[in-house]
């Protein structure tokens, strides 16, 4: 997966999608590939959509995260607008639209 996002990020392009792009790396590598991600595309000015289910992942990633539940939007999630980190938010939400999670 490294070897994956370097090469997607060398090739310049404007938009990347990746479809749960850390899944099944250890936690210690998880987040050494994610620092190492964020500089090289803030540098490139590389938007970035990311399709997953691990808050973590996406509250380091993201400033903007959309949620679906039942393949229905249930809000569109941004941390500035609040100032409260996107990992609270979703927390809040999910809690509101599956009370048992």
């Amino acid at each position: 997966q490294r070897v994956m996002l370097a090469c997607a990020v060398i090739s310049n392009p404007e938009v990347m999608v990746g479809d749960e792009p850390l899944s099944g790396v250890d936690i210690g590598t998880k987040w050494t590939i994610l620092k190492q991600f964020i500089e090289d595309i803030t540098t490139k000015e590389i938007a970035m959509l990311v399709v997953s289910h691990d808050i973590e992942v996406l509250s380091f990633l993201c400033n903007r995260v959309l949620v679906l539940h039942n393949q229905q939007n249930q809000q569109s999630i941004v941390e500035k607008e609040r100032g409260e980190p996107i990992k609270e938010m979703m927390g809040k939400l999910l809690k509101s639209i599956v009370p048992d999670a």
